[in-house]
Parts: C-alpha cells; sequence; structure tokens
C-alpha cells in the first residue's frame, strides 16, 4: 500500500544501537524486515538529514521531534517514517516528554503529507525507553493526533500498534481508563 506509512521512534542522536535491539519497534522491524540493512541505518539516516539540511544543534543530537522518511527501498509494502521521540543526554539516559510526543504526531504528519499518506501505524511514543507512562503517552499521542489531523486531513487512519506485554499495564493505567470513559 504505497498510501499508508509505518511509524518507528528514534532517539536524537539517530545513530545508537535501537536498529538491532529487537526490545525496541525501530529493532523488531528491521531484525524482522531489512536485516541486511542495520549495519547501514546510522549513516542512511545521517545522509538523508544533511540532504534535507536537518543539522545536530549540540553535541551530535538533532532537535527532538526531527522526523525523516526513508527511501522507497523500505517501502515493502508501507513506507517508513522515523521520528525522534526521546532524547538521550548523558548521564540522564533516554527519556521522552509528552511534549516530545506531541511534536513528533505534529511532524509525522506534516512529512507524510506531500506524500497522501492517508493510514499510519505507530506504536506508543515515549512510552518505552522514553519512560512516560504508557496510558500518559497513549492519551498524548491520541490527543496530538486528533488535533494536529484538522489541519492535515488526509489521514484517514491510525493504528495505534501495542506490544503484547503492554496490554496489562495500559488497562491498569487511571489515564487509558478516563480515554475509554470518554
Amino acid at each position: 500500500m504505497r498510501n499508508s506509512a509505518i511509524v518507528l521512534p528514534a532517539n536524537t542522536t539517530f545513530v545508537d544501537d535501537c536498529a538491532a535491539d529487537r526490545r525496541t519497534a525501530m529493532g523488531a522491524f528491521f531484525t524482522e524486515r531489512f536485516p541486511e540493512e542495520i549495519g547501514g541505518l546510522p549513516a542512511l539516516l545521517k545522509e538523508i538529514l544533511n540532504y534535507k539540511g536537518i543539522r545536530p544543534v549540540e553535541d551530535g543530537q538533532y532537535e527532538p521531534a526531527t522526523t525523516v522518511l526513508l527511501p522507497d527501498r523500505f517501502a515493502k509494502p508501507e513506507r517508513v517514517v522515523v521520528t525522534a521521540s526521546t532524547t538521550r543526554i548523558a548521564k540522564a539516559g533516554i527519556t521522552s516528554t509528552p511534549y516530545i510526543i506531541c511534536r513528533c504526531v505534529e511532524e509525522i504528519l506534516k512529512i507524510t503529507a506531500d506524500e497522501r499518506v492517508d493510514t499510519l501505524y505507530m506504536p506508543i511514543l515515549g512510552s518505552g525507553h522514553g519512560g512516560v507512562e504508557r496510558g500518559m503517552a497513549l492519551m498524548f499521542l491520541l490527543l496530538s493526533i486528533l488535533h494536529f489531523s484538522k489541519f492535515h486531513h488526509y489521514i484517514h487512519k491510525v493504528h495505534i500498534v501495542v506490544h503484547p506485554k503492554d496490554v496489562d499495564a495500559l488497562n491498569d493505567s487511571k489515564e487509558f481508563r478516563q480515554i475509554l470513559a470518554l
């Protein structure tokens, strides 16, 4: 489907081991579909960022919510979007915030507009290594999709992909129960 895209979270360095780590959304995706591309992925991401004129802001880090579309060779069958949904800070580790989640959604919708993408598949951004409680992250993800899709009205469907091990944590989440009550 050329009009759909898979969203993969990354951190603001774009050059770490996430693509090879099966415990991450990006790692699970690349080890399953493109294992031969994993070694070259950091260089490819840097090349795409440079081509688009996106430069690191400090210490090799890009702005949170920096978002890129991977080349067509990865579109099997969906396009692939990579978004910096977490920051990597020395002595603080990998973190995210509701603000970063919302900015990622805005950037994802902007970058897919020219491509006429109408269907997205994405995990709950910021809730894995980013540390935002899953229910809270889901709430901000849904609210930002609702808000920004008003400006980018070509989006018809957004599928939130939840890892099976996260279902119980979501069911126990106060924020998720509040979302269901709406």
